[in-house]
């Protein structure tokens, strides 16, 4: 069966629940007695100028997660295979790479087939050989980076017509949102194989241990979430505030909301507990962050209250009205909130992380990225919007609290 490939757009939040949403299909797939190799490409764009693997590392370190199979030596780059439990082990050798690699992005499109492509499933034709199947997430190379580049004027709109005459069967991003609403049959689009997606919305619903699968922070990621979260206690409130030019935030979240919901978490929060110079102390009470760090007491803080605020913004004045309020409770980045370098993906990152590590998440309207946290930790949410409904747009069940603005 011909591989269905998926090319992840958008943000980090929209990238994730896109990925999750393809792993959740493909063990669909596998479950209804058709496993079909799945490979979800990561490339870089506009908002997204940072690769996979300078973000997360190989799937086999997750606990209870995937399998991992290597990628061949340089020069090609690591591939991250992913084997769902519930199907066949893939077998030393099952999987095969064409040693030649396309050298100039305008071959003829009859070039761009599967075999054609570096580190690819399956053999000749992306077939899954003996009827294996496996999922794929990982970082676009080769002709892979000019084949699925988003379409523009610089590029002569090439990509979306070599990936018409590559594909008859594509699904456009755009598209998502009205298949969605009419109920659309992914799971039998998706069984013909040698399908093109494009998503920025997920499509199918998935879980939070999806998601923890396929995303594990490498090591230099971990170590700035482990840095950023010192501080935390187990009553942590996470704050998520976006600005810049996200319009539905900026007009439906407004910081007077925060502040309301951010005073009643400090009211009823318990008091403050001594803590030693030096103690131990632990991140949230959860297994996955129970390792001993030596943090700063947070007794004598503003309020005097037990309660610190980790506030994720991509706007200044927003971090200063959060301090001015306050005070030494708030903790945030320093780092200027930018998609346009890999720095800046990668502090948004662990803001992401330090979010999943909090008691409770209060987000923006429409915005993906405290959900996905949320998700990550399993951690309540409530979307703060002026008319209080408080909508989530994700395809997986989350702890979502009340909207107090309701």
């Amino acid at each position: 069966m011909k591989t269905n490939t998926i090319i992840l757009e958008g943000g980090l939040g929209n990238r994730m629940r896109v990925a999750a949403a393809a792993y959740a299909m493909a063990k669909q797939l596998a479950a209804h007695g058709t496993p079909i190799p799945f490979r979800v490409l990561w490339t870089k764009q506009w908002g997204m100028r940072c690769r996979f693997d300078e973000l997360f590392k190989g799937q086999d370190l997750a606990p209870e997660g995937p399998a991992l199979l290597d990628s061949p030596p340089e020069p090609v780059q690591p591939e991250h295979l992913i084997v769902p439990a519930s199907w066949h082990p893939v077998r030393e050798g099952a999987v095969t790479y064409d040693s030649g690699e396309l050298t100039s992005k305008y071959r003829k499109a009859e070039a761009c087939s599967e075999q054609t492509a570096p580190s690819l499933i399956g053999r000749a034709g992306g077939e899954s050989p003996g009827g294996e199947s496996a999922f794929f997430l990982r970082d676009a190379h080769g002709f892979e980076r000019f084949l699925f580049a988003r379409p523009t004027a610089k590029n002569l709109h090439l990509p979306r017509l070599l990936q018409r005459l590559r594909y008859r069967k594509i699904i456009l991003a755009p598209e998502i949102w009205y298949l969605n609403r009419d109920g659309f049959d992914y799971e039998s689009w998706f069984r013909q194989g040698g399908t093109l997606m494009t998503a920025y919305r997920d499509f199918c619903p998935w879980t939070s241990d999806d998601l923890r699968h396929l995303f594990v922070p490498n090591d230099e990621v971990q170590r700035l979430i482990d840095e950023r979260t010192a501080a935390f206690s187990a009553h942590s409130i996470g704050v998520h505030i976006r600005r810049t030019d996200h319009q539905q935030a900026i007009d439906e979240s407004p910081l007077e909301l925060f502040f309301e919901a951010i005073d009643r978490e400090l009211e009823d929060s318990p008091p403050a507990l001594p803590v030693r110079e030096g103690a131990n102390t632990f991140n949230n009470g959860r297994a996955d962050a129970c390792s001993k760090q030596t943090t700063p007491s947070l007794t004598g803080r503003a309020g005097g209250g037990s309660s610190s605020i980790y506030l994720a913004t991509d706007d200044e004045a927003t971090k200063t009205a959060m301090r001015r309020r306050y005070g030494s409770r708030v903790i945030t980045s320093e780092a200027e909130a930018t998609r346009e370098s890999t720095d800046g993906i990668r502090d948004a990152l662990v803001e992401m992380f330090a979010l999943s590590r909090t008691s409770h998440i209060y987000g923006s309207a429409g915005s993906t990225f405290s959900p996905i946290a949320a998700a990550l930790g399993d951690v309540p949410i409530t979307i703060l919007q002026r008319d209080g409904a408080g909508k989530i747009d994700l395809l997986c069940q989350l702890n979502q609290s009340k909207n107090p603005a309701k």
